[in-house]
């Protein structure tokens, strides 16, 4: 695969996101009509699966999929998608990411942990890319909700953990708060609603 095909390809990524991430809907365009942009004409395959993340995405958002936040349909496996990827562990990032915030979306506790963690794992193959706020993002949600119900004894361990989330954001938003100030106050919210602080 040459440079041309590779440079377009991780351009191109940006562009499936940004109406993900600013438009008022999902009810957006999203097959173009260049025949350049079909999945199955894309010869970087790191490239491709990870578009086909944004597509179930979509789906699922407007209800298209097997059943609320799942990415399976008629013409898409989860299961079968994931044991396919093999090292392109990069897309493995993206589904699990993108998967998680579904499950955040449709309130599925049991697959936002799931995937939450496991975006966690793989978020060393995000850096560079916005995603991996995200990954912050949802494993902080998923500690925050653990704390509301967790026992005395891991409490202390839940909190190192959701403050390390937290310092992650605060960070960046020293330097960009249009970005991460706004996650910055959800993550106060989420642990003065798990301490019980209703009027923090």
């Amino acid at each position: 695969m040459g440079a041309r095909n590779r440079i377009p390809a991780l351009v191109r990524i940006r562009f499936l996101r940004r109406p993900i991430d600013s438009l008022p809907t999902v009810a957006f365009r999203t097959h173009p009509p260049s025949p350049r942009l079909r999945l199955d004409r894309i010869e970087n395959c790191w490239s491709a699966a990870t578009y086909i993340v944004f597509r179930q995405l979509l789906r699922a958002l407007r209800g298209q999929t097997e059943s609320p936040g799942s990415f399976s349909d008629a013409t898409f496996d989860e299961a079968r998608h994931l044991a396919t990827l093999g090292a392109n562990r990069g897309a493995e990032a993206y589904l699990h990411t993108y998967s998680a915030l579904t499950a955040a979306l449709f309130d599925d506790g049991a697959s936002l942990i799931h995937h939450a963690a496991a975006a966690m794992d793989l978020r060393g193959h995000l850096d560079g890319f916005y995603p991996i706020a995200l990954a912050y993002v949802l494993q902080g949600l998923v500690v925050a909700r653990r704390l509301r119900d967790a026992a005395a004894s891991v409490q202390a361990a839940l909190g190192t953990e959701f403050d390390t989330c937290r310092m992650w954001l605060a960070q960046r938003t020293a330097d960009a708060p249009g970005n991460y100030l706004h996650l910055v106050h959800l993550f106060d919210a989420e642990i003065a609603w798990a301490s019980g602080d209703y009027w923090g």
